[in-house]
C-alpha cells in the first residue's frame, strides 16, 4: 500500500476525499503511523490491533472520552474499507450503532447455546451466523431453498476474505452446526453433509516448535534479570513458569501459595482453556515474584501483580517492545514473540527428563496432542537419541562378536536391532516422531543388520 508525503496511503486519501474532515484526517494519520510502527498491513490487520490502537494510539493510555473520539472516526473508515473489500473482517463490533436483529431461526439457535457455552463462545457463534445471514440476504437466498451451489459460493467468498486458517475453519464449523440444527427443526430439507462436505474443511497447518537455543535462552534470561522494568521482570516470570501472556496479565498480586512442606507455588488463574493450576517455583522465581509484589500483598490496594502506571491491567502491547529490545543481537532463528518463552520452558523440561504428563499439567493442557506441539521432538532430537542407542549397542557387543551364537536369544545382536526397529515403528504409530524420520532410521538399522549378518557368518 503506497504511502504519500502526507503519511497517508492512497486508499486513505481516497476515503477522505469522499468523507472530508480535519479530525478524521488526524485520526487516520495516527492510525497509519501506528500500523507502520508495529509493521502491520491491511492484510494482517486484526480486531485486537484495532482495540490496542484505540486504547493507546501514541504510547500512552487515553481517557474514555478520547478513546470514543478515535473509535467514532476510525469505525467510519473501517466500514468503508470493508465495503470495498479491503478489510478481511467485519468491523461491526467497534460500532456503537445498534446491529439489526438476527432472523428468528438464528436467534432461537443462539438461545439454545447460552446454557451450555461460555459467553465468548456464544458471541463468536452469533457473529459468524450474522455474517452468513448477511450473505444470504445480499444474494436473496431463502433458508428453505439452500442448495449445494449456494454454499459453494459462500465458501469461495470465505476463502477470498483471507482469514487465518483457524478462523476460516471456525466459520465453516459454526455454520455447519447451525445447518444441522435447522435440519433437525425441519427448516431446511437438504442434509447439512450435502451442503457442507468434509472436504470443504480447511486443513490446519502444523507448525514446528519454536524454542530458543540454550545459548539464546541463557542470554535473554540474563538481560531480563538485570532490568528494573516491571514488564521485563514479567517476561522473565513467563519464561520460568510457562505462562501464557494473558495469564501473566491476569496474575493477582497475592498469587503465591505455600504447602505444608514449605514448597512454593504460583496460582495461575482461569485462562485460555478455562482451567486454573498451581506451578511449582524455585527460590529465584519466588524472589522475582516478591520483588514484583513490592510490599505486603495482603495490605496492598493493587489487584494484579503487574499493572500499568495508571493502575490498569497490562496487555500484550506493554510487553512486546521490551521483549524486542531485550532480544536485540541475540540469534533467535526467527521472529521473537512472547509465546516462544513458553515453548522454551516446555522443551527445556522435556530435555531434562520430565515426563509428558507432568509437563501437560504445568502448561494447563487437556491432552498430550497439545503438549507435543510445544515439546521440541524434532529430527535433531531423534537422530541424537538414535546414535546414542547405536553407540550403546556397539559397546554392549564389543567383546561378544568373537564368541556369540547367532541362535542364542540372550546374546543375539540381530534381535536387539529388530527390537529397535519395532520401538521406532511404535513411536511413529503413537505420533512421537514423524513417519518419514522413522522410515529413514529403520532403513539405516536394516543396513546394519545386513552387514552384521555377513560378518557373523563369514567368521563362522
Amino acid at each position: 500500500m503506497m504511502v504519500t508525503k502526507e503519511n497517508l496511503p492512497e486508499v486513505a486519501l481516497k476515503f477522505l476525499k469522499a468523507h472530508p474532515s480535519k479530525k478524521r484526517r488526524s485520526v487516520l494519520r495516527s492510525f497509519h503511523r501506528w500500523m507502520t510502527h508495529w509493521k502491520i498491513d491491511m492484510k494482517h490487520l486484526k480486531p485486537t490491533h484495532i482495540e490496542s490502537f484505540i486504547r493507546c494510539p501514541n504510547g500512552r493510555d487515553l481517557s474514555s472520552d478520547t478513546q470514543e473520539h478515535y473509535r467514532r472516526h476510525l469505525v467510519t473508515y473501517l466500514l468503508w474499507l470493508y465495503n470495498n473489500g479491503l478489510l478481511c473482517f467485519a468491523p461491526w463490533r467497534f460500532s456503537k450503532k445498534r446491529l439489526p436483529p438476527l432472523p428468528q431461526p438464528a436467534d432461537r439457535y443462539i438461545r439454545t447455546l447460552a446454557p451450555t457455552r461460555r459467553s465468548h463462545t456464544v458471541d463468536t457463534h452469533r457473529a459468524a451466523i450474522r455474517c452468513f445471514h448477511r450473505w444470504l440476504d445480499h444474494h436473496k437466498v431463502c433458508l428453505s431453498a439452500l442448495k449445494r451451489h449456494h454454499l459453494s459460493a459462500w465458501l469461495e467468498l470465505l476463502n477470498n476474505v483471507g482469514y487465518a486458517p483457524s478462523t476460516h475453519r471456525q466459520h465453516i464449523i459454526i455454520v455447519r452446526l447451525y445447518l444441522w440444527w435447522l435440519y433437525e427443526q425441519k427448516i431446511i430439507s437438504s442434509r447439512p453433509d450435502d451442503l457442507i462436505r468434509q472436504s470443504d474443511m480447511v486443513r490446519m497447518p502444523k507448525y514446528l516448535p519454536r524454542p530458543l537455543s540454550p545459548a539464546a535462552d541463557k542470554a535473554l534470561q540474563k538481560r531480563l534479570a538485570h532490568s528494573d522494568c516491571i514488564y521485563a521482570m514479567g517476561l522473565l516470570l513467563m519464561r520460568k513458569t510457562g505462562l501464557r501472556i494473558g495469564e501473566l496479565s491476569a496474575l493477582e498480586v497475592n498469587c503465591l501459595r505455600t504447602d505444608f512442606c514449605g514448597n512454593h507455588f504460583l496460582k495461575v488463574p482461569l485462562g485460555k482453556l478455562h482451567t486454573e493450576r498451581l506451578v511449582p517455583l524455585d527460590h529465584s522465581t519466588v524472589c522475582l515474584i516478591e520483588k514484583l509484589q513490592g510490599e505486603d500483598p495482603n495490605t496492598t490496594n493493587r489487584t494484579f501483580l503487574i499493572e500499568t502506571p495508571l493502575g490498569k491491567k497490562t496487555s500484550y502491547r506493554h510487553y512486546i517492545p521490551v521483549l524486542n529490545e531485550a532480544s536485540k543481537g541475540i540469534e533467535t532463528n526467527g521472529k521473537m514473540v512472547s509465546h516462544r518463552l513458553r515453548h522454551t520452558y516446555a522443551t527445556s523440561l522435556l530435555s531434562a527428563g520430565m515426563s509428558l504428563v507432568s509437563i501437560m499439567r504445568l502448561l494447563g493442557h487437556r491432552d498430550f496432542a497439545m503438549t507435543l506441539r510445544y515439546a521440541d521432538i524434532t529430527q535433531e532430537t531423534v537422530v541424537k537419541e538414535y546414535f546414542e542407542a547405536v553407540s550403546q549397542l556397539e559397546y554392549r557387543y564389543a567383546d561378544v562378536l568373537n564368541t556369540f551364537d547367532v541362535t542364542s536369544k540372550e546374546t543375539d545382536p540381530l534381535k536387539s536391532l529388530e527390537d529397535a526397529i519395532r520401538l521406532i515403528q511404535k513411536m511413529s504409530a503413537d505420533h512421537l516422531t514423524s513417519k518419514s524420520i522413522a522410515r529413514s532410521l529403520i532403513k539405516r538399522i536394516q543396513r546394519i543388520k545386513i552387514e552384521l549378518r555377513k560378518l557373523c557368518f563369514d567368521r563362522n
